[in-house]
This record gives structure tokens, C-alpha cells and sequence, in this order.
């Protein structure tokens, strides 16, 4: 039976770890660690439980913040969450707020991760904006390539950025910082059915 099937029906984590052919891979490694970028609050009770649903062995007992976490949960910290956990078994997490209410929402992401020795190896950022907004709203060009100047400097240092391209296929004004040269873009356009 192809393990991807699950797919079409419903993404959970002991499927998704099926499909992808983790199922048993647990993260022993104490270099290893992963960073959810959100504007929005979590749960750890709720991250609790969703563990314990999918019996994952492997839940944090904390995850460090960065920032000011305000005990709501939003539906897409909440998600990139709990699929970063169920993904990355026994990988240190870590969650950072970013202000959604901001010009640049990125800048305090930016500068932590740029003034901090030790950061994780991976960050995942599900938001974005046309990239031509962004630079109007931050004064032209010039914040765009500022942006990219940043990430490209943070990729130096051995990090992957994971940037979602949002879910309506190709665009002509991409989102951004999706559309940078220096992160990975992942996203995907479901019209139809699955055969």
C-alpha cells in the first residue's frame, strides 16, 4: 500500500511521519533544535494534549518562548505547533512572536536570531505579504533587500528558513519574504480530486 495515500484523506501526525518515512526517527542529538516564527500565541496545555491523541513519545515538557506569549491560542501557532513537534520527534522547540501589527513583523525575528549565539537550525515562518506591500509599507526596495541581506546572513550560519508560499498557487506579486532567493518557499494549491 503506498504510504502517501493518507494524504488525500487526512494529514495527521502518525500519517504524515508514514508517509514520510519517519515513523520511528526520534532526534537524540543535542544540536539539533527547530523554531516556529508566529504572530500569534500557544498552548502548552494544548500542545499536551495533541501529543497525547497522537501518541507521540516525544512531546516537549516546555518550549522555549521568545517573546511575549499571551496564553491565547491562535489556530496557526497552535498548528505550526504541534506539526513541528510531531515532525521533529525529540527536537528542542523552540516558539518566537513576531508583532503582526508592525510594518516589518519580521524585524524582531530578525534581530534575535541575528543577535543570538546559539539559535536553532531551522525556522519555520507561515506568514507573509505581497512582496510589493511589504516594500511600500517599509519605505521601498530598500527594506526588501535589507530582509534578504538578513536571512542570507542567517543562512550563512547554517540555519534553514522555511517560508510559506501561501495556498493559491503562482502570483504576480508573491508573497514575501517567501519570494527571497535566501529560504525555502514550501506551499501547495489543492483544485480537485486526488486519483
Amino acid at each position: 500500500e503506498d504510504p502517501q495515500k493518507c494524504l488525500a484523506d487526512r494529514a495527521v501526525p502518525p500519517c504524515i511521519r508514514k508517509a514520510y518515512g519517519i515513523e520511528d526517527e526520534v532526534s537524540t542529538s543535542t544540536q539539533n533544535s527547530q523554531a516556529v516564527i508566529v504572530n500569534q500565541g500557544y498552548k502548552m496545555e494544548d500542545l499536551k494534549a495533541f501529543c497525547s491523541e497522537y501518541q507521540l513519545k516525544h512531546c516537549p515538557t516546555a518550549v522555549t518562548d521568545v517573546g511575549k506569549n499571551d496564553g491565547e491560542a491562535g489556530d496557526e501557532a497552535t498548528l505550526d505547533v504541534q506539526y513541528s513537534v510531531a515532525t521533529g520527534q525529540g527536537v528542542p522547540e523552540t516558539w518566537v512572536y513576531i508583532n503582526g501589527h508592525t510594518a516589518n513583523p519580521f524585524s524582531n525575528w530578525i534581530t534575535w536570531a541575528s543577535n543570538t549565539s546559539s539559535i536553532p537550525w531551522v525556522h519555520s515562518l507561515s506568514v507573509g505579504e505581497p512582496e510589493g506591500e511589504f516594500a511600500s509599507d517599509n519605505g521601498g526596495q530598500g527594506a526588501v533587500d535589507r530582509m534578504n541581506n538578513e536571512m542570507a546572513a542567517i543562512g550563512a550560519r547554517g540555519v534553514s528558513i522555511i517560508f510559506a508560499s501561501g495556498d493559491s498557487g503562482y502570483q504576480p506579486n508573491q508573497k514575501y519574504p517567501s519570494s527571497s532567493p535566501y529560504v525555502t518557499s514550501v506551499g501547495g494549491v489543492f483544485n480537485g480530486e486526488l486519483g
